[in-house]
């Protein structure tokens, strides 16, 4: 039978027995035991570690896991470390993250609790970014890909969400938040460069032609005269020019990703020089597609730019960022297994769709101009067609190969089409093509303003991808609906999504 508090207190006293009543200082007397290192006192966040401190105050503000951050601090703190929350709430917050999940994912985990304890096994803790962990075990797991928009984190309960205080000269707090970008200050955090770089100059090396980084941190702290942090230098790799790879420091992590890329690309080639070197002869578009490469460059340039996408994306090279042993054995034991050639024919092939659906659209585009043409009042014209042909060009610039991820490139297809049956439907009726653009520009602006913006962080860069991304599923949800959303979209949504950014925005 069921009853409530009240009932069996006074149950239990008119059976005599007040001694089974726990009060609540008798249950905070016992020790977690073996838990506590579940429950640690401090987090690490690369060179740096902040205290924690617990509260289980159901309901209140305080309720959780709170980090004390100095204020001086914050333009240093990574936030990826922060997702993790700590080791005795992780199991139970990827359950909760699942469930927010678009249900057309969702249904394919359940049941739910078994496949966070599942997934929880693929998970290395603190290295790295919880969501992206996430996404490559569901997709390890259960062949599901999940977008980094399709995450609901906000919802969690308040609990499952590390709470921050940002701490002043004498330990007070002066700020606190659930939001991880509150830590972002709008100083900027010093560079590393110049004579801090030097601390470390003996950490560079050249004529490397294998994997020999084991000493090597992601990143090193640059102290000043008087101890206090001035900035972080980034190792990464280049061409020596000597046949061989040079470790170098770069004064951001930005730097590094631009610059490390080629240098690690080119470590991963001298472990298959003489099988890299034919492969790009076959590797390419013949001079008969012409049509689907046009106004991307020369046949030479063009096929030049997409022998280097198949290698990056093969190896994995487009964050610079220079791998573990493991991760560094692994991509080549894939590529020895798989072999690099069939690898890059199924990448070879993706962008082949990708081409044609571009064409498809620039021709469905000129025909409708066509159509047009001296009909005053035809639903599109010839400026449309102007901006719609700058849309094409802004999905697929010149130069695309160089920067665009395969997971990215494959979506584009999709945009496309949404396009096409925008303008089919425009043609119909221009007014509420019209209305809809109005609701949809704002939210394009903000992100053209931001992604002009100086100092933009990689963490930010990521932000603004993401944000990207949610704009082209409103889209599709405005102009395309039958072509249905990855995961739920609204203005609203995008309202906070910017909201969230702006406060990161340098």
């Amino acid at each position: 039978e069921v009853v409530d508090r009240q009932s069996l207190q006074r149950h239990i006293k008119e059976q005599g027995d007040e001694h089974l009543l726990l009060k609540e200082e008798d249950l905070l007397k016992q020790q977690p035991g073996g838990e506590l290192e579940q429950f640690p006192t401090s987090i690490s966040c690369g060179e740096l570690t902040f205290s924690l401190k617990y509260c289980f105050e159901p309901g209140k503000d305080q309720d959780g896991v709170s980090v004390q951050i100095p204020s001086q601090l914050t333009g240093y703190v990574r936030q990826d470390a922060f997702d993790w929350l700590v080791p005795g709430l992780l199991e139970e917050k990827v359950v909760a993250l699942l469930k927010g999940l678009p249900k057309s994912v969702r249904r394919k985990l359940v049941p739910i609790p078994q496949a966070g304890h599942r997934l929880l096994a693929d998970l290395t803790p603190y290295e790295g970014n919880l969501f992206r962990q996430l996404e490559a075990a569901i997709w390890k797991r259960f062949q599901l890909k999940v977008e980094p928009a399709m995450w609901s984190p906000d919802n969690l309960p308040r609990h499952l969400q590390m709470r921050f205080e940002q701490l002043d000269d004498e330990a007070r707090a002066v700020s606190v938040s659930r939001d991880p970008h509150s830590l972002h200050s709008k100083d900027k955090a010093p560079a590393a460069a110049g004579s801090g770089l030097a601390q470390l100059k003996h950490l560079e090396r050249s004529g490397l032609r294998e994997w020999d980084f084991a000493e090597l941190k992601e990143r090193y702290s640059l102290r000043g005269k008087g101890g206090q942090l001035v900035g972080f230098a980034f190792p990464g790799l280049v061409r020596d020019g000597q046949g061989g790879v040079a470790i170098r420091l770069f004064g951001s992590e930005a730097e590094r990703r631009q610059q490390g890329r080629d240098g690690l690309l080119y470590l991963y080639r001298l472990q298959f020089i003489k099988k890299c070197r034919p492969m790009k002869k076959d590797l390419q578009l013949p001079r008969a597609h012409w049509a689907l490469y046009q106004g991307l460059g020369s046949h030479e340039q063009f096929n030049d730019e997409l022998f280097y996408f198949v290698l990056r994306s093969v190896f994995q090279c487009h964050d610079g960022r220079i791998p573990s042993e493991q991760e560094f054995n692994d991509r080549l034991e894939q590529a020895r297994s798989k072999g690099i050639f069939v690898l890059g024919q199924t990448l070879l092939d993706q962008l082949r769709e990708v081409l044609l659906a571009r064409r498809q659209t620039l021709d469905f585009i000129s025909e409708l101009e066509e159509k047009g043409r001296g009909k005053p009042f035809y639903g599109v014209s010839a400026d449309d067609c102007l901006h719609f042909r700058a849309g094409v060009d802004a999905y697929l610039p010149s130069g695309f190969l160089a920067t665009m991820l395969p997971e990215q490139l494959a979506e584009i297809p999709r945009y496309l089409h949404g396009l096409r049956v925008r303008l089919e439907r425009k043609v119909q009726d221009p007014g509420r093509d019209s209305k809809r653009q109005a609701e949809l520009q704002p939210f394009i602006d903000q992100l053209n303003q931001a992604r002009q913006g100086q100092g933009i962080s990689p963490e930010l860069a990521r932000e603004l991808d993401h944000f990207a991304v949610m704009i082209e599923e409103f889209k599709i949800s405005l102009f395309a609906q039958e072509l249905k959303t990855r995961f739920p979209i609204s203005a609203k949504r995008l309202k906070k999504k910017w909201q969230e950014i702006a406060l990161q925005l340098p």
